[in-house]
């Protein structure tokens, strides 16, 4: 039997989730769901870029070898709660984040990873936005292929649009980024 809460706002993510199915909305509310490999990668790279002083909060670097082992059973135990990690994925992203961070929009951001709650058209709703600053707010995405053309594919198919509508409609009322900001995804 599923454990469905009364009354759960809205996000993104739900609206998504039930997109493709209502039951695919319950498993999102039950956190049924595991991570894949690209999200993992993305989700490092998303706070390499916005929460830099909260990795070793999140992540734990395993470089004792192989996994298995009962020092890394260990080590997972120590790190309970963290995502565990290889340097060398760690080392991979950390050119995409540095490149990303002297972007001039990180550069002004007045916030970033804030929960927001909002109503629209009298539905609560609640979502973490990546970053805001005067005039605009921001999402950062992760892709294999930054083309025009498979970008576009990707906004179309992960419904990207979703997002920066809900979240510009949030704006409206609570006035993070001021009057009629612009969206950008980084």
């Amino acid at each position: 039997m599923t454990n469905l809460k009364q009354n759960r706002p809205l996000s993104y993510s739900s609206l998504k989730a039930f997109s493709v199915t209502p039951n695919h909305l319950v498993s999102y509310w039950n956190k049924e769901r595991t991570s894949s490999a690209a999200m993992v990668k993305g989700s490092l790279i998303h706070t390499l870029i916005l929460e830099p002083e909260t990795f070793g909060d999140v992540y734990a670097i395993w470089n004792g070898g192989r996994r298995g082992t009962n020092a890394y059973k260990e080590f997972i135990a120590a790190n309970e709660n963290k995502e565990i990690i290889k340097p060398e994925e760690l080392e991979e992203v950390k050119p995409i984040a540095e490149l990303a961070r002297k972007n001039i929009l990180i550069k002004n951001l007045k916030g970033a990873e804030e929960l927001i709650e909002w109503e629209f058209s009298g539905v609560p709703f609640k979502g973490f936005i990546d970053g805001y600053g005067e005039g605009f707010i921001l999402d950062v995405k992760t892709t294999t292929d930054a083309s025009p053309r498979s970008f576009l594919r990707d906004f179309v198919k992960y419904k990207y649009y979703w997002q920066a509508a809900l979240y510009l409609h949030a704006n409206r009322t609570l006035k993070l980024a001021g009057d009629n900001p612009d969206f950008f995804i980084i």
